[in-house]
């Protein structure tokens, strides 16, 4: 098995929130840091403050995980520059709000595949290497909204319950 400072995490939704907390834990325990998010600069300044606190390697990439194909890139891309993930944290998603009638189905789709769709590739992905060393971990961040139907967010409340 693998020591902490030869473990990686690779955590999706890191420049902010829950994201940047699971970044700024494991950096203090010795692990190397993979953080992904959509905003360039906040995950710019988010990684340059992990990396004060971090005894491993820390590395970000910006990359929008709500796009058709985005897991398989993300891969490509962490595989390509000689990584390897031994701990997945599926922490990105996003919501939109007001009445399903209204709200914009283009918004709608791309949460969707955020919630859905890009956490079950990144997580069979991640998880073919895994298994092949025989070690690894995989967490996929929910919501208290997966467990209960609310108003004004139908497509968030479903896609937490996947």
């Amino acid at each position: 098995m693998a020591t902490k400072s030869d473990t990686t995490v690779l955590i999706t939704g890191a420049s902010s929130g829950m994201g940047y907390e699971f970044a700024r834990h494991y950096a203090q325990l010795d692990y190397n840091i993979i953080m992904v998010s959509l905003d360039k600069e906040r995950l710019s300044s988010a990684a340059h403050e992990i990396s004060k606190l971090a005894k491993g390697d820390v590395h970000y990439i910006t990359q929008d995980l709500s796009k058709a194909d985005s897991a398989n890139g993300l891969y490509k891309r962490v595989i390509g520059d000689g990584h390897k993930v031994d701990i997945l944290i599926n922490n990105a998603g996003f919501a939109t709000a007001g009445s399903f009638a209204t709200t914009s189905l283009d918004d709608e789709a791309a949460e969707m595949t955020l919630n859905m769709v890009t956490l079950t590739l990144l997580t069979k992905l991640f998880l073919k290497d895994m298994l092949q060393r025989k070690h690894g971990k995989i967490l996929n961040v929910a919501s208290l909204a997966a467990t209960a139907a609310g108003p004004y967010m139908a497509v968030y409340y479903a896609s937490k319950s996947y």
